[in-house]
């Protein structure tokens, strides 16, 4: 190879086996120390990040103690192929032969520990290989704003829970005969998720808002528009009982009116999209303990809907402080709320109810140090995740919102 000066700041590359000439930067005659210099530091960085990940991954529970075919001891571990100082650091890992990626997940607090970082992110990176990727802070720490949905949007468009650690956006999709549940407790960002996801659902010219709210707050806004006479407001549990066996009847209407060769009411003017907004369900329950017939018939009405309402365009939007278990009917009413939020709660028991494969550490900390807004997640198609919801002002905004959105169409076709 032959270098051959140009100007002060380039020089020709002669390739004497290829015959290719290519032109380079010229480097000053210090730079070649100081490129060995930052060689010398990244692999005494590497070395360093490679005992740190060797006893992170024994403290984890991740190595493999064996004897070898003489009888001696011996040890396996995933091993730290190379490491990008990013930011973020990012660790390219090969697993031992059997492992999967639910076994770093399970052990992600761990290995967050050892490495001395709030929290890890692991990805597939090819078969048999993980990226460990350090995180210096919550990705999730910082509110998203809400995106603008314009009036008009059709109830079929997905609409937006929030965005997941990846940034990517976690919407539900309605079309797909799914229902969902949110819990968490005061304060926890519950009522900030709803608001959103009725602003959301309230632009769509072919969805019904229905719903029982005891405290009158989240659907009042809704008073005096086409969706108020599908709403019933306050403490009257008679009034509520009423509400839910008249979207039974609607329901068995619609199951009737279901075409020939078909199992799905398509979604018409006539038949658009029913969202029942359980507000409070367990309160309500609570106000009829002293009517076990009235109480009955709350459940009963609740259960039909969640269990045979998916094929008539009629969607549950079940909002509970907690996801009791005898108070939601057992895993018989749970099982039917595909799309199953966690906000801040009490207890590790609730947690458990939507989400019985999440792993202990993680149920713990989201009990203990949970941040409002940020929820654990459920999804068809998706793994137990976290995501951050929406960011909503206030309650005044919404309030503007939705009557901005139902003005045009409010009482002209209530």
């Amino acid at each position: 190879m032959t270098i051959v000066p140009t100007t002060p700041t380039t020089v020709r590359v002669h390739d004497r086996y290829t015959g290719l000439v290519t032109s380079r930067p010229r480097w000053a005659p210090w730079d070649w120390l100081r490129r060995r210099r930052e060689a010398q530091r990244l692999a005494w960085w590497t070395t360093v990040l490679g005992w740190q990940w060797s006893d992170t991954v024994e403290g984890a529970k991740l190595v493999w103690h064996n004897l070898n075919a003489a009888g001696i001891p011996c040890t396996s571990a995933p091993q730290l192929h190379s490491a990008d100082p990013g930011p973020p650091v990012t660790l390219l890992v090969r697993m031992l032969p059997g492992q999967v990626i639910g076994d770093f997940h399970a052990q992600a607090h761990r290995i967050a520990e050892g490495m001395g970082v709030p929290m890890v992110r692991i990805t597939h990176a090819g078969h048999g290989w993980i990226k460990v990727i350090l995180l210096g802070r919550d990705p999730l720490a910082t509110p998203m704003p809400l995106p603008a949905r314009p009036a008009g949007t059709s109830a079929c468009v997905p609409a937006l829970l929030g965005a997941n650690e990846y940034g990517q956006p976690v919407t539900v999709d309605f079309t797909q005969r799914v229902h969902l549940i949110v819990q968490g407790r005061t304060g926890s960002g519950k009522s900030r998720l709803s608001y959103g996801l009725l602003q959301q659902l309230a632009a769509a010219p072919d969805a019904i808002i229905a719903g029982s709210d005891p405290s009158s707050v989240l659907l009042r806004p809704f008073e005096g528009t086409r969706h108020a006479p599908w709403q019933v407001l306050g403490g009257h549990v008679a009034a509520h009982a009423e509400l839910l066996d008249g979207l039974v009847e609607e329901m068995d209407t619609r199951l009737a009116a279901i075409p020939h060769r078909t199992d799905v009411l398509p979604l018409t003017a006539q038949h658009p999209m029913v969202f029942v907004v359980l507000e409070e369900w367990l309160a309500l329950l609570g106000l009829a303990s002293g009517d076990k017939k009235l109480r009955d018939r709350l459940t009963i009405a609740v259960r039909r809907l969640a269990a045979e309402a998916g094929k008539v365009n009629m969607r549950l939007i079940m909002l509970p402080q907690r996801a009791e278990a005898n108070e939601l009917g057992g895993g018989l009413l749970r099982g039917q709320f595909a799309y199953r939020l966690t906000l801040p709660v009490d207890n590790v028991e609730a947690v458990r109810l939507l989400h019985p494969t999440v792993p202990g550490p993680l149920a713990e900390a989201h009990v203990t140090h949970g941040e409002p807004g940020v929820a654990l997640y459920h999804a068809p198609g998706h793994d137990l995740g976290r995501l951050r919801t929406p960011w909503m002002p206030d309650y005044g905004d919404y309030w503007d919102a939705i009557k901005s959105l139902t003005w045009d169409r409010g009482v002209i076709d209530g």
